[in-house]
Protein backbone atom coordinates (compact mmCIF):
# COMPACT_ATOMS: atom_id res chain seq x y z
CA UNK A 1 0.00 0.00 0.00
CA UNK A 2 3.31 1.88 0.61
CA UNK A 3 4.35 1.90 -2.64
CA UNK A 4 1.40 2.21 -4.43
CA UNK A 5 0.56 5.71 -2.90
CA UNK A 6 4.28 6.66 -3.42
CA UNK A 7 4.11 8.96 -6.77
CA UNK A 8 7.76 9.16 -7.33
CA UNK A 9 7.96 5.26 -7.97
CA UNK A 10 7.11 3.80 -11.76
CA UNK A 11 3.66 3.04 -12.58
CA UNK A 12 4.49 -0.28 -13.18
CA UNK A 13 5.57 -0.92 -10.04
CA UNK A 14 3.14 0.56 -8.25
CA UNK A 15 0.44 -1.48 -10.82
CA UNK A 16 2.42 -4.43 -9.29
CA UNK A 17 1.64 -3.68 -6.10
CA UNK A 18 -1.56 -2.87 -6.73
CA UNK A 19 -2.20 -6.37 -8.34
CA UNK A 20 -0.68 -8.06 -4.78
CA UNK A 21 -3.30 -6.42 -3.08
CA UNK A 22 -5.73 -8.31 -4.39
CA UNK A 23 -4.46 -11.38 -2.37
CA UNK A 24 -5.12 -9.52 0.97
CA UNK A 25 -8.26 -7.73 0.25
CA UNK A 26 -9.64 -5.96 3.62
CA UNK A 27 -11.25 -2.46 4.15
CA UNK A 28 -8.30 -0.37 4.13
CA UNK A 29 -6.42 -2.31 1.54
CA UNK A 30 -9.82 -1.90 -1.17
CA UNK A 31 -9.89 2.03 -0.43
CA UNK A 32 -6.41 1.59 -1.77
CA UNK A 33 -7.75 -0.38 -4.65
CA UNK A 34 -10.39 2.24 -5.63
CA UNK A 35 -8.00 5.31 -5.51
CA UNK A 36 -6.01 3.21 -7.63
CA UNK A 37 -9.17 3.12 -10.02
CA UNK A 38 -8.12 7.12 -10.63
CA UNK A 39 -4.79 6.77 -10.82
CA UNK A 40 -3.41 8.68 -13.70
CA UNK A 41 -1.37 5.60 -14.54
CA UNK A 42 -3.31 3.67 -16.62
CA UNK A 43 -1.00 0.34 -15.94
CA UNK A 44 -2.42 1.09 -12.01
CA UNK A 45 -5.82 1.77 -13.70
CA UNK A 46 -5.94 -1.64 -15.36
CA UNK A 47 -4.26 -3.24 -12.76
CA UNK A 48 -6.86 -2.20 -9.59
CA UNK A 49 -9.67 -3.06 -12.42
CA UNK A 50 -8.20 -6.83 -12.60
CA UNK A 51 -7.90 -6.89 -8.62
CA UNK A 52 -12.00 -6.20 -8.56
CA UNK A 53 -12.44 -9.47 -10.31
CA UNK A 54 -12.29 -10.95 -6.37
CA UNK A 55 -14.85 -8.95 -4.86
CA UNK A 56 -18.70 -9.16 -4.69
CA UNK A 57 -20.59 -8.56 -7.63
CA UNK A 58 -22.52 -5.52 -6.40
CA UNK A 59 -19.15 -3.90 -5.50
CA UNK A 60 -17.31 -4.82 -8.79
CA UNK A 61 -20.48 -3.11 -11.05
CA UNK A 62 -19.98 -0.05 -8.90
CA UNK A 63 -16.59 0.92 -8.93
CA UNK A 64 -15.82 -0.85 -12.58
CA UNK A 65 -18.80 0.48 -14.23
CA UNK A 66 -17.05 4.29 -14.28
CA UNK A 67 -14.30 2.70 -16.38
CA UNK A 68 -15.67 1.43 -18.65
CA UNK A 69 -15.74 5.08 -20.44
CA UNK A 70 -11.84 5.16 -19.51
CA UNK A 71 -10.01 7.40 -22.10
CA UNK A 72 -7.54 4.36 -22.57
CA UNK A 73 -8.76 1.12 -24.51
CA UNK A 74 -6.57 -1.58 -22.60
CA UNK A 75 -8.21 -0.13 -19.37
CA UNK A 76 -12.08 0.03 -20.78
CA UNK A 77 -11.40 -3.83 -22.33
CA UNK A 78 -10.51 -5.52 -18.99
CA UNK A 79 -13.16 -3.41 -17.22
CA UNK A 80 -15.50 -5.59 -19.68
CA UNK A 81 -13.44 -8.19 -19.19
CA UNK A 82 -14.52 -8.50 -15.33
CA UNK A 83 -18.03 -7.48 -15.91
CA UNK A 84 -19.06 -9.75 -18.08
CA UNK A 85 -20.02 -12.55 -16.17
CA UNK A 86 -22.12 -10.26 -13.70
CA UNK A 87 -25.95 -9.87 -13.88
CA UNK A 88 -25.70 -6.05 -15.39
CA UNK A 89 -29.16 -4.90 -14.85
CA UNK A 90 -28.19 -2.49 -12.32
CA UNK A 91 -26.11 -0.61 -14.98
CA UNK A 92 -27.92 2.91 -16.12
CA UNK A 93 -28.80 2.91 -20.01
CA UNK A 94 -25.32 5.06 -21.07
CA UNK A 95 -22.86 2.25 -18.62
CA UNK A 96 -24.96 -0.52 -20.39
CA UNK A 97 -24.19 1.06 -24.12
CA UNK A 98 -20.38 1.44 -22.81
CA UNK A 99 -20.38 -2.24 -21.43
CA UNK A 100 -21.91 -3.18 -24.68
CA UNK A 101 -18.53 -0.94 -26.56
CA UNK A 102 -16.16 -2.31 -24.38
CA UNK A 103 -17.03 -5.85 -24.90
CA UNK A 104 -16.81 -4.92 -29.02
CA UNK A 105 -13.74 -3.81 -28.44
CA UNK A 106 -12.54 -6.74 -26.31
CA UNK A 107 -13.29 -9.02 -29.44
CA UNK A 108 -11.93 -7.07 -31.69
CA UNK A 109 -8.35 -6.94 -29.55
CA UNK A 110 -8.37 -10.68 -29.28
CA UNK A 111 -9.13 -11.27 -33.06
CA UNK A 112 -6.37 -8.95 -34.36
CA UNK A 113 -3.91 -11.55 -32.95
CA UNK A 114 -6.32 -14.42 -34.16
CA UNK A 115 -3.06 -16.57 -35.61
CA UNK A 116 -2.48 -16.87 -31.34
CA UNK A 117 -4.01 -19.77 -29.54
CA UNK A 118 -4.21 -17.47 -26.66
CA UNK A 119 -6.71 -15.19 -28.63
CA UNK A 120 -9.20 -18.09 -29.23
CA UNK A 121 -8.81 -18.87 -25.39
CA UNK A 122 -9.67 -15.33 -24.81
CA UNK A 123 -12.64 -15.39 -26.63
CA UNK A 124 -13.72 -19.18 -25.28
CA UNK A 125 -13.76 -17.85 -22.02
CA UNK A 126 -16.00 -14.99 -22.92
CA UNK A 127 -18.49 -16.46 -24.42
CA UNK A 128 -18.35 -19.13 -21.58
CA UNK A 129 -18.98 -16.02 -18.77
CA UNK A 130 -22.12 -14.60 -21.16
CA UNK A 131 -23.95 -18.00 -20.95
CA UNK A 132 -23.07 -19.44 -24.55
CA UNK A 133 -21.41 -22.62 -23.94
CA UNK A 134 -21.58 -23.60 -28.10
CA UNK A 135 -19.74 -20.52 -28.90
CA UNK A 136 -17.08 -21.00 -25.93
CA UNK A 137 -16.38 -24.57 -27.16
CA UNK A 138 -15.95 -23.49 -30.92
CA UNK A 139 -13.74 -20.84 -29.73
CA UNK A 140 -11.47 -23.75 -27.47
CA UNK A 141 -11.39 -26.04 -30.46
CA UNK A 142 -10.20 -23.22 -32.87
CA UNK A 143 -6.96 -22.72 -30.24
CA UNK A 144 -6.12 -26.04 -30.11
CA UNK A 145 -6.20 -26.52 -33.68
CA UNK A 146 -3.40 -23.67 -33.46
CA UNK A 147 -1.58 -25.13 -30.74
CA UNK A 148 -2.10 -28.51 -29.67
CA UNK A 149 0.32 -27.63 -26.26
CA UNK A 150 -1.25 -24.93 -24.95
CA UNK A 151 -2.85 -26.32 -21.82
CA UNK A 152 -4.76 -23.78 -20.89
CA UNK A 153 -7.10 -24.57 -23.89
CA UNK A 154 -7.88 -27.86 -22.25
CA UNK A 155 -8.02 -26.75 -19.33
CA UNK A 156 -10.79 -24.32 -19.10
CA UNK A 157 -12.17 -26.83 -22.30
CA UNK A 158 -12.70 -29.28 -19.84
CA UNK A 159 -14.28 -27.05 -16.98
CA UNK A 160 -16.85 -25.77 -19.84
CA UNK A 161 -17.75 -29.44 -19.85
CA UNK A 162 -17.89 -29.87 -16.48
CA UNK A 163 -20.30 -26.76 -16.47
CA UNK A 164 -22.55 -28.94 -18.24
CA UNK A 165 -21.99 -32.02 -16.35
CA UNK A 166 -19.74 -33.68 -19.31
CA UNK A 167 -16.94 -34.51 -16.85
CA UNK A 168 -16.27 -37.88 -19.04
CA UNK A 169 -15.23 -35.88 -21.78
CA UNK A 170 -13.46 -33.66 -19.87
CA UNK A 171 -11.43 -36.22 -18.71
CA UNK A 172 -10.74 -37.03 -22.19
CA UNK A 173 -9.42 -34.00 -23.10
CA UNK A 174 -7.30 -33.22 -19.72
CA UNK A 175 -5.74 -36.60 -20.62
CA UNK A 176 -5.02 -35.34 -24.37
CA UNK A 177 -3.00 -32.17 -22.99
CA UNK A 178 -1.48 -34.40 -20.59
CA UNK A 179 -0.37 -36.78 -23.68
CA UNK A 180 0.93 -33.24 -25.42
CA UNK A 181 2.19 -31.53 -21.95
CA UNK A 182 3.05 -34.23 -19.76
CA UNK A 183 4.47 -31.85 -16.89
CA UNK A 184 2.10 -28.96 -17.01
CA UNK A 185 0.77 -28.66 -13.20
CA UNK A 186 -2.13 -26.99 -14.06
CA UNK A 187 -3.39 -30.00 -16.48
CA UNK A 188 -2.58 -32.49 -13.43
CA UNK A 189 -4.43 -30.51 -10.93
CA UNK A 190 -7.86 -30.05 -12.79
CA UNK A 191 -7.44 -33.68 -13.21
CA UNK A 192 -7.20 -34.35 -9.96
CA UNK A 193 -10.19 -32.18 -9.00
CA UNK A 194 -12.12 -33.69 -12.00
CA UNK A 195 -10.68 -37.34 -10.69
CA UNK A 196 -12.44 -35.90 -6.82
CA UNK A 197 -15.41 -35.40 -8.46
CA UNK A 198 -15.88 -38.86 -10.35
CA UNK A 199 -14.96 -40.42 -6.98
CA UNK A 200 -11.94 -41.53 -7.70
CA UNK A 201 -9.78 -40.92 -4.66
CA UNK A 202 -6.84 -42.62 -5.16
CA UNK A 203 -6.13 -41.24 -8.64
CA UNK A 204 -6.63 -37.90 -7.90
CA UNK A 205 -4.25 -38.06 -5.36
CA UNK A 206 -2.06 -38.69 -7.56
CA UNK A 207 -3.08 -35.74 -10.29
CA UNK A 208 -2.94 -33.51 -7.20
CA UNK A 209 0.45 -34.35 -5.82
CA UNK A 210 2.13 -34.42 -9.09
CA UNK A 211 0.99 -31.02 -9.64
CA UNK A 212 1.96 -29.78 -6.05
CA UNK A 213 5.42 -31.25 -7.19
CA UNK A 214 5.45 -29.40 -10.23
CA UNK A 215 4.51 -26.52 -8.98
CA UNK A 216 6.07 -25.66 -4.97
CA UNK A 217 5.82 -21.95 -5.85
CA UNK A 218 1.69 -22.26 -6.43
CA UNK A 219 0.98 -22.60 -2.31
CA UNK A 220 -2.57 -23.30 -3.52
CA UNK A 221 -1.75 -26.78 -5.58
CA UNK A 222 -0.23 -27.73 -1.80
CA UNK A 223 -3.38 -26.49 -0.24
CA UNK A 224 -5.79 -28.62 -2.56
CA UNK A 225 -3.35 -31.49 -1.94
CA UNK A 226 -3.50 -31.05 1.92
CA UNK A 227 -7.00 -31.44 2.45
CA UNK A 228 -7.28 -34.29 -0.93
CA UNK A 229 -4.82 -35.97 1.98
CA UNK A 230 -6.77 -35.28 4.58
CA UNK A 231 -10.30 -36.11 2.83
CA UNK A 232 -8.34 -39.36 2.10
CA UNK A 233 -7.69 -40.30 6.20
CA UNK A 234 -3.92 -39.45 5.51
CA UNK A 235 -4.11 -36.68 7.99
CA UNK A 236 -1.05 -37.03 8.99
CA UNK A 237 1.23 -36.23 5.09
CA UNK A 238 -1.26 -33.61 4.62
CA UNK A 239 0.12 -31.83 7.97
CA UNK A 240 3.35 -32.40 6.48
CA UNK A 241 3.02 -31.32 3.18
CA UNK A 242 1.01 -27.78 4.68
CA UNK A 243 3.90 -27.28 6.76
CA UNK A 244 6.55 -27.91 3.84
CA UNK A 245 4.13 -25.02 1.95
CA UNK A 246 4.28 -23.19 5.25
CA UNK A 247 7.75 -22.84 5.31
CA UNK A 248 7.72 -21.87 1.81
CA UNK A 249 4.89 -19.31 1.73
CA UNK A 250 4.54 -17.80 5.14
CA UNK A 251 2.39 -15.30 4.28
CA UNK A 252 -0.13 -17.47 2.63
CA UNK A 253 -3.51 -17.84 4.57
CA UNK A 254 -5.07 -20.48 2.68
CA UNK A 255 -2.00 -22.54 3.90
CA UNK A 256 -2.84 -21.08 7.62
CA UNK A 257 -6.25 -21.86 7.24
CA UNK A 258 -5.86 -25.68 6.06
CA UNK A 259 -2.82 -26.16 8.58
CA UNK A 260 -5.48 -25.20 11.48
CA UNK A 261 -8.41 -26.54 10.40
CA UNK A 262 -6.65 -30.01 10.09
CA UNK A 263 -4.78 -29.60 13.65
CA UNK A 264 -8.21 -29.51 15.38
CA UNK A 265 -9.51 -32.02 13.65
CA UNK A 266 -6.72 -34.20 14.99
CA UNK A 267 -6.94 -32.58 18.81
CA UNK A 268 -3.88 -30.67 18.72
CA UNK A 269 -5.70 -27.41 19.60
CA UNK A 270 -2.33 -26.17 21.09
CA UNK A 271 -1.03 -26.08 17.55
CA UNK A 272 -4.12 -25.05 15.59
CA UNK A 273 -4.58 -22.00 17.79
CA UNK A 274 -0.80 -21.05 16.90
CA UNK A 275 -1.69 -21.20 13.20
CA UNK A 276 -5.05 -19.21 13.65
CA UNK A 277 -3.43 -17.00 15.47
CA UNK A 278 -0.61 -16.33 12.68
CA UNK A 279 -3.59 -16.28 9.76
CA UNK A 280 -5.51 -13.74 11.79
CA UNK A 281 -2.00 -11.23 11.97
CA UNK A 282 -1.79 -11.71 8.53
CA UNK A 283 -5.51 -11.04 7.65
CA UNK A 284 -7.23 -8.95 10.74
CA UNK A 285 -10.33 -8.43 9.01
CA UNK A 286 -10.97 -11.32 8.33
CA UNK A 287 -14.05 -12.51 10.04
CA UNK A 288 -14.04 -15.99 9.39
CA UNK A 289 -10.23 -16.13 10.44
CA UNK A 290 -11.23 -14.48 13.75
CA UNK A 291 -13.93 -16.60 14.53
CA UNK A 292 -12.06 -19.48 13.99
CA UNK A 293 -9.27 -17.94 16.33
CA UNK A 294 -12.05 -17.52 19.00
CA UNK A 295 -13.48 -21.12 18.18
CA UNK A 296 -10.24 -22.63 18.39
CA UNK A 297 -9.33 -20.85 22.04
CA UNK A 298 -12.92 -21.60 23.63
CA UNK A 299 -12.35 -25.21 22.57
CA UNK A 300 -9.20 -25.27 24.65
CA UNK A 301 -10.89 -23.47 27.91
Amino acid sequence: MRLLGDAAMPGIARATAVSLLGRYLSPPSLRAVESALADGDPLVRMAAVAVLEAVEPHIRLRLAAPLLQDAIRAVRIETARILAPLNTTRLSAEQGAALDLALTEYRQAQEHNADRPEAHLNLGVLQAQLGKPLEAERAYRTALRIDPSFAPTYVNLADLYRAQHRDEEGENILRQGLAVSPNDAALHHALGLLLVRRGRQLEALGALGRAAALRPENPHYDYVFGVALHSAHQSTRALEVLTQAHARHPGEPEILVGLATISRERGQIASAIDYARKLVELVPYDQGARQLLAELEAQRR
